[in-house]
């Protein structure tokens, strides 16, 4: 079977940096880790990842690949920011990934207005396509 994860986060997010999703729904093949947020590809190919958050008013995030931040071939980012609505709004980020084995998948928090919402409000998850 091919390597799939979805986990979610406990808590909210109150502040920037990566982001652990500690319960773990799905794990094929044990490839996610609860304790520091990360997926590692076990063999090289196309990987899917999608993040969800639910979070006030605005939010920046991004995937990054072996903890960089930077070049679009290492990262994908995103942003919701409602101005001047205040509100509780989820988003969702997609990415399709090559990675070679071993490379490292997380989700990273830039900015954060408030904080956001726990457990199915904010979801990571993703599989290995080819």
């Amino acid at each position: 079977r091919n390597p799939l994860f979805v986990a979610q986060k406990s808590a909210a997010i109150t502040g920037n940096g990566s982001v652990v999703f500690n319960t773990v729904i799905e794990n094929v093949g044990n490839h996610y880790n609860s304790s520091n947020g990360r997926f590692t590809a076990p063999v090289a190919g196309y990987y899917w990842f999608c993040v969800k958050i639910n979070a006030y008013k605005r939010i920046d995030w991004h995937f990054r690949r072996n903890g960089s931040g930077s070049g679009n071939t290492n990262r994908e980012i995103s942003q919701f920011n409602t101005s001047n609505q205040d509100g509780w709004y989820s988003h969702n980020l997609i990415r399709i990934f090559e990675l070679s084995a071993n490379d490292w998948m997380e989700v990273y928090v830039t900015n954060i207005y408030q904080n956001s919402d726990p457990n199915e409000w904010i979801t990571f998850q993703g599989y290995l396509l080819q």
